[in-house]
């Protein structure tokens, strides 16, 4: 059960790392033997692509009992890691961890919630400047962890959030995607939709050949 939290540093950058450099941190759900290869890692060409550094932050499988146990634990070791100004970019109970790590002072500018195992209603720390959710009505897996009792997971993947804090961007993916992780089957559509909205929000100038696409 016990979880390690490995640091995989940027393959390759697209382009020159300034002096300041933006870090995207990935976290993937809990239910990953794989350290996320065949989601959030499949991220890093989008992001990369921005002028984003990208970093793994691979916690392992843990399991119902292990999320309760060692969140905490990997939000404080996540949060020792961000530089001001970083962003955190999740899925699932990946989300849960970062709006922990956020909690307890992680300077993050922005998150990126996909599918998020979080209450549809959570307060994220004042601090962060923006949030994007990315949901779609057949995250049946974000409905049932709606129901455990006294656990920090909610439908926020399902249903979006659902509160008034006017830094939340929602992204109804429901027209094209159905499922927890449905959508990094279609990342040649939605990567640079992700990718681009974060742009937006740091006003990041476009690579070459890089739209702008709105859910």
């Amino acid at each position: 059960m016990a979880a390690l939290l490995d640091l995989h540093g940027p393959r390759h950058d697209l382009f020159p790392a300034p002096a300041a450099v933006t870090t995207a941190h990935l976290l993937h759900g809990f239910n990953i033997s794989n350290k996320g290869r065949t989601t959030t890692d499949k991220l890093r060409p989008y992001l990369e692509r921005i002028g984003l550094r990208v970093r793994e932050m691979d916690y392992g499988w843990l399991g119902l009992l292990g999320v309760r146990l060692m969140n905490g634990r990997l939000a404080k070791r996540l949060a020792a890691h961000i530089a001001p100004g970083d962003i955190g970019v999740g899925h699932s109970n990946g989300c849960a961890i970062l709006a922990r790590a956020a909690d307890m002072g992680a300077a993050f500018s922005g998150l990126v919630f996909l599918n998020p195992a979080l209450d549809a209603d959570r307060d994220i720390a004042p601090a962060v400047q923006w949030i994007h959710v990315y949901y779609n009505k057949g995250d049946e897996a974000t409905r049932l962890s709606a129901f455990l009792l006294a656990h920090q997971w909610g439908d926020m993947g399902l249903v979006g959030y659902c509160g008034d804090d006017p830094r939340v961007r929602n992204y109804d993916c429901s027209m094209s995607l159905s499922g927890h992780s449905a959508i990094f089957s279609k990342l040649a559509t939605w990567g640079p939709v992700i990718a681009d909205n974060i742009r937006l929000e740091w006003m990041i100038p476009p690579a070459v050949g890089s739209g702008v696409y709105r859910a």
